[in-house]
């Protein structure tokens, strides 16, 4: 079988997972040492995620004595894989994918929780946009809430 030498001879192509539909498959992947002997079969299984997370709500929070603002958002019911990165950006202009302000960010009680440094924003009212890129790499849609910002 091409994929499981593929595999076995040290990667599985990107290009194979692509044409794989969302969800579980079964593979088979066994390894040769370097005199050419091969050793067993092990199935084991192989997840695509191509869905991205959905997230449905955020709501911001000013902490004035550490000087950021914590942007919690539920977390998404889809997601089972965990989460690679969180960004934002201000205002009603979306800079892409992947373009926006990377953020540190952990998952606590139920939420993703993101904290974005108050350094540099602007005071007053601005618009906090949260979106979240799952350990796949598939980036959810970004959601949004108002918050002030106070100078410290």
């Amino acid at each position: 079988n091409a994929l499981m030498n593929q595999y076995a001879a040290g990667g599985f192509p990107r290009s194979q997972s692509r044409s794989l539909r969302h969800g579980t498959h079964q593979v088979s992947v066994r390894g040769q040492d370097a005199e050419g002997n091969w050793g067993p079969v092990f199935p084991m299984n192989l997840v695509v995620d191509k869905v991205a997370p959905v997230l449905v709500s955020v709501t911001g929070s000013q902490n004035p004595t550490t000087g950021v603002v914590t942007l919690t958002a539920p977390l998404p019911v889809n997601e089972l894989g965990g989460f690679a990165a969180a960004e934002f950006w201000l205002g009603t202009t979306d800079p892409g994918v992947g373009k926006g302000t990377s953020v540190p960010f952990a998952v606590v009680g139920g939420n993703i929780v993101a904290t974005v440094p108050l350094a540099g924003l602007p005071s007053g009212a601005s618009r906090f946009n949260l979106p979240v890129r799952d350990a796949a790499g598939n980036w959810s849609n970004a959601v949004n809430t108002t918050d002030t910002v106070r100078p410290r």
